[in-house]
């Protein structure tokens, strides 16, 4: 699988990943991290963090949405890697 991610993803131990922790996840599970969108993308996974300013850019969702591209929230993407 060929994955995008985008926006910010928490950097606390506690509460969740951060973007690195998130694309050595994708990678342990066999699968490519992408910086850009493309048809070959599977899913985009977009962090929630609030984080002023590093949020989730309405271009990428559209470009996504437009290509059919599923857009994941960290813990559905997880339940996808786990599945495959």
């Amino acid at each position: 699988m060929n994955i995008v991610i985008t926006g910010c993803f928490n950097t606390s131990a506690i509460d969740g990943y951060g973007r690195q922790a998130v694309r050595s996840m994708i990678a342990h599970s066999g699968h490519k991290v992408c910086s850009e969108l493309s048809r070959k993308t599977d899913y985009l996974c977009i962090g929630t963090a609030n984080v002023p300013g590093r949020g989730v850019g309405p271009a990428k969702l559209q470009k996504a949405k437009a290509m059919g591209i599923p857009v994941v929230t960290l813990d559905q993407l997880q339940a996808v890697l786990d599945a495959a």
